[in-house]
């Protein structure tokens, strides 16, 4: 199939490695509540999740097998991914590449 015309740009600030300078820290919320999730720049939001206790599983973590497809609440996302279409991104989310552009991101897992 086809990918995202959008996953096959890049720009200079856009889709930097984890802990470049592009990437930012973002706090992340999920639904029902909880203490908020700080995700510094270099640590992807799968990787503070299972840190939290959040048992997930993955297969590629590189945003190309869609396991890690998560429901988005609230937020601009920075999708990263190969995986989801134009459509799909506007409420979901892959937590294992895809960071934000706003300061927060709200998630239903």
């Amino acid at each position: 199939g086809d990918w995202p015309h959008a996953a096959c740009e890049s720009a200079a600030c856009g889709g930097g490695p984890l802990g470049s300078p592009c990437v930012k820290p973002l706090t992340g919320r999920l639904v029902g509540g909880g203490k908020p999730l700080q995700e510094p720049a270099d640590q992807s939001i799968l990787g503070v999740l299972r840190e939290r206790g959040c048992k997930l599983r993955s297969s590629c973590e590189r945003g190309t097998c869609g396991s890690r497809r998560t429901r988005l609440v609230a937020g601009d996302a920075d999708h990263r991914d190969l995986v989801l279409t134009d459509a799909e991104r506007l409420h979901e989310i892959t937590v294992c590449v895809s960071r934000a552009h706003s300061t927060e991101l709200v998630l239903d897992l």
